[in-house]
């Protein structure tokens, strides 16, 4: 069970505007004629405003399959 008292929440103005970079690997796997697997590993760097929430770096990693019709 959630403690309502420990959720938070804050509001996030839309008028912010940056540059961040992006960059990230990913491998595919053909395991017939028409199905592959992939693997991505995405990393956004300084996402944020440090003054407002605060600035981080993102690690995304994703597998999915692939359906080719």
């Amino acid at each position: 069970m959630i403690d309502n008292k420990e959720l938070q929440t804050r509001a996030v103005s839309g008028d912010d505007t940056g540059v961040a970079c992006r960059t990230g690997l990913g491998v595919s796997y053909e395991v017939a004629e028409r199905i592959r697997l992939r693997a991505d590993w995405d990393l956004l760097l300084n996402v944020g405003d440090e003054d407002e929430l605060g600035e981080t770096d993102i690690n995304v990693f994703s597998v999915r399959s692939e359906f080719r019709f």
